[in-house]
C-alpha cells in the first residue's frame, strides 16, 4: 500500500462507525456466501495491519494526515475503530438456547438469529 492509502484507510476511520461496516459486511456475506472467505481475510488483515505498531501502516497514516490532525488522534481513532470493528464482527458465544454453533466446519456462530463469521 502507498502511505496515502494508509492515510485514506485511517481516514474512513475516523467518519465511519466499525459497528456498521461489520453489519454490512456481514449482511453481505450471508447475502453471497461465494465471498465470505475473502471479506473474512480482509477483515482479519485490517485488523492485524493496522493494530499493529511496528508495522509501517500506521506511522504512514500519520504522516499522511499530519496537516490535518495530530498523531495521537489519528492513531486513538484508529484503535477504537479497530476495537469497535473487532467487537462486532467477531462471533458471540453460543447460547444453548439459540441453537448453539452452527456446525462443524461453518466459520458461523448462529445467536437468536444473529450470524458472525469473523
Amino acid at each position: 500500500m502507498r502511505p496515502k492509502d494508509s492515510g485514506d484507510v485511517a481516514l474512513l476511520m475516523i467518519a465511519s462507525r466499525p459497528d456498521e461496516i461489520a453489519r454490512v459486511m456481514t449482511t453481505r456475506t450471508t447475502e453471497h456466501p461465494e465471498i465470505t472467505q475473502t471479506v473474512r481475510h480482509a477483515a482479519q488483515w485490517l485488523i492485524e495491519m493496522y493494530g499493529d505498531d511496528s508495522l509501517p501502516l500506521r506511522r504512514d497514516a500519520a504522516d499522511t494526515l499530519a496537516g490535518r490532525f495530530d498523531e495521537s488522534t489519528i492513531t486513538g481513532a484508529i484503535d477504537t475503530w479497530l476495537t469497535g470493528f473487532g467487537d462486532a464482527i467477531r462471533p458471540r458465544p453460543p447460547r444453548p438456547e439459540a441453537g448453539g454453533y452452527a456446525g462443524p466446519g461453518s466459520t458461523a456462530r448462529v445467536v437468536a438469529g444473529d450470524r458472525r463469521w469473523y
